[in-house]
């Protein structure tokens, strides 16, 4: 991180670089009014207490999407595509969780966030196999179509 310090010599002033290095999380804002006077590209986090909760909100955050994404899935035709996205980004929100915020909350609050995890993953695998079972009795009912219509042309 760098920051700025202004040396007042006499009459000369300077405005010299300084870096530090401070511990804590890092984020990047997005600013929906960019009509502020500075601009912020990063901001750390040092309290712990606020780290934790900002972390506990992007994870519920990111859940909630996730959660709508499932549910967008169950509810109308999706295509193989779709829940391989789906499986892709629950596998990257346990291994954000698994790297980022193992250390960083408390113990309990990460179980509880990795059974969720769990539970959406297992929810995906569910859909998966709905989706399988759907197109294997439609296969079936093809099959079964196609065996009378020759069964009809032979007599």
């Amino acid at each position: 991180m760098t920051s700025y310090k202004i040396q007042k010599d006499d009459k000369v002033k300077k405005l010299g670089k300084k870096s530090l290095k401070v511990e804590g999380l890092l984020m990047n804002p997005k600013l929906k009014n960019h009509n502020t006077f500075v601009d912020v590209k990063e901001i750390i986090i040092v309290n712990p207490n606020l780290k934790e909760k900002v972390l506990i909100m992007q994870f519920h955050i990111a859940f909630r999407r996730l959660l709508r994404l499932i549910m967008s899935l169950s509810e109308e035709d999706a295509t193989d595509g779709d829940i391989k996205l789906a499986f892709n980004e629950v596998e990257k929100m346990k291994r954000v969780l698994k790297e980022k915020y193992e250390h960083q909350i408390d113990m309990e609050e990460y179980h509880r966030m990795w059974k969720k995890a769990c539970l959406l993953e297992s929810d995906l695998k569910q859909i998966v196999i709905q989706k399988t079972k759907e197109e294997q009795l439609y296969f079936r009912q093809m099959m079964e179509q196609n065996v009378e219509e020759e069964r009809g042309r032979g007599r």
